[in-house]
């Protein structure tokens, strides 16, 4: 018996107009669409269909299984579901007489390439105990032997596993649990070919048939995007977006700005010329963005010296970026183990610059002092880029960060608050960093507008088949979990 997939965008039954959250759909709909994409709350759900065949000589399909998930203008080559997904489908047998306990419906997560399974959650359809669907609910339960001929059909719908519990594997049942809790947000479907661990999730359809025959398989590859929402930003900037006006910086609207600490900066310009800056960098608040969108910035720069401090204010010098720091167990059985334990496992760290703010010198009604200049900014974030995830076995943590100037314009003195390599045989310094959130679902209020068009194509351009994305690879290295290898202040 062999299995083949095929994805069919057939408008399904009446009965399954899409319906899978009990409240509105976000305007998030698709993994790498626009997340302002409007879609009808009556849109027709995407279809997937996945068969299997069976017979020695001519294989003809006797089970077809259909999966509905949420509309989307973007083609899907498979199924996706968010957080608070219900997973609807159908199944149509057709059958000689053949005998059959139960059927039921998986969901797998594995990682490493399928080596290790996280999550395998079971929903049952039926099994013989229900009696034969082909009759009146309650009908002949009693003495159902399980034979069944012609054609059947099922339907079938839960919610999508919202977390995983470490300790309740099969392999973790029984052996103790000391360590801090096992149990996580389901994280996103990950994959990157540069990184040796992968999150991926599959549905099976499972059909037993009894002690002298195998049970019957079909399998396919799923999606699943978890749900991080942005609480809404501050009134004013929410007044800016609907009227389609600037940005107001932090001195006009504190509510919506986060002030880093500030720095102080010593180094030489022109001719060996010591000189001190102040910098102020400012994030908006809150401190959860959905990707797609951008990361508004705000930076105040000072000095005592005003002729260096017009050519180092300059929009062009300033390099604040968006790094991902990843960190995945390096052995996914024994370190799950120890985390259970309580005891500290070994684990692979990838640190990536996914993105470039971009800046810009404010309108003529934003104060520019002679010794004191302000540059907006922000950081466009790629439609592509893997949520927030704090998932353990794998985890997904972005920073802002800002480095050092160009070393041929200024050379910073030692003594520089937050001086700091990134990692051993790097040149690259970040002055400061701090931790923020990606999202995968708008925050309520008007659409967050972009002032700038991306300067350069996204760091998290390269897309594969399987929807796997590059990065501008900074590091790799192997710590232990009492490692922090976040640097900055």
């Amino acid at each position: 018996m062999a299995d083949r997939i095929e994805t069919s965008s057939d408008t399904p039954p009446a009965q399954w107009q899409f319906s899978s959250r009990l409240d509105a759909p976000p305007r998030y709909s698709a993994v790498f669409a626009d997340p302002g994409e409007q879609i009808s709350t009556n849109a027709i759900p995407t279809n997937h269909e996945f068969v299997l065949h069976g017979g020695i000589f001519k294989p003809k399909p006797w089970a077809t299984l259909r999966v509905f998930s949420r509309p989307s203008k973007v083609k899907q080559k498979h199924p996706i579901f968010f957080g608070g997904d219900n997973v609807t489908g159908e199944m149509k047998l057709k059958l000689g007489n053949q005998s059959i306990s139960s059927i039921s419906i998986l969901v797998d997560f594995r990682s490493d390439g399928g080596s290790y399974t996280f999550l395998e959650y079971t929903y049952n359809v039926w099994d013989k105990g229900d009696g034969d669907p082909r009759l009146s609910d309650g009908a002949a339960k009693n003495n159902f032997n399980g034979k069944l001929s012609g054609d059947v059909e099922f339907s079938f719908a839960f919610p999508f596993p919202p977390t995983v519990d470490l300790s309740s594997l099969p392999s973790n049942k029984g052996k103790g649990h000391r360590g801090s809790s096992a149990v996580y947000q389901t994280p996103q479907t990950f994959l990157d070919h540069n990184i040796t661990s992968n999150i991926e999730y599959e549905l099976v359809l499972l059909i037993t048939h009894g002690p002298l025959r195998p049970d019957s398989k079909l399998k396919g590859r799923i999606w699943f995007i978890p749900q991080i929402t942005p609480d809404p930003p501050s009134d004013m900037r929410q007044m800016a977006y609907r009227e389609g006006a600037l940005l107001p910086g932090p001195e006009a609207d504190p509510e919506g700005w986060l002030p880093l600490p500030p720095l102080s900066i010593r180094g030489t310009v022109q001719q060996n010329k010591i000189i001190e800056l102040e910098y102020h960098l400012y994030l908006a608040k809150p401190l959860c963005y959905t990707r797609g969108t951008v990361i508004p910035c705000y930076l105040i720069i000072s000095s005592a010296d005003s002729r260096s401090l017009e050519i180092l204010a300059d929009s062009k010098l300033q390099y604040v970026r968006l790094a991902r720091y990843i960190r995945y167990f390096d052995s996914p059985t024994k370190c799950v183990q120890q985390t259970l334990q309580g005891k500290k496992p070994s684990f692979l760290e990838e640190i990536d610059e996914a993105e470039l703010a971009v800046w810009w010198i404010p309108p003529k009604d934003v104060l520019q002092e002679p010794y004191c200049k302000r540059l907006e900014g922000e950081i466009h974030l790629a439609k592509e880029l893997a949520p927030s995830s704090n998932f353990a076995p794998l985890s997904v943590e972005y920073y802002v960060e800002a480095m050092a100037f160009p070393s041929e314009i200024f050379k910073h003195c030692e003594s520089s608050s937050g001086l700091k390599n990134v990692t051993d045989g790097f040149e690259t310094k970040i002055l400061q960093s701090h931790p923020v959130t990606i999202a995968t679902f708008n925050a309520s209020g008007p659409p967050q507008v972009a002032y700038t068009p991306r300067q350069r194509p996204s760091l998290a351009h390269r897309k594969d088949d399987d929807g796997g994305i590059g990065f501008n690879r900074i590091s790799g290295a192997k710590y232990g979990l009492g490692h922090s290898a976040t640097l900055g202040i």
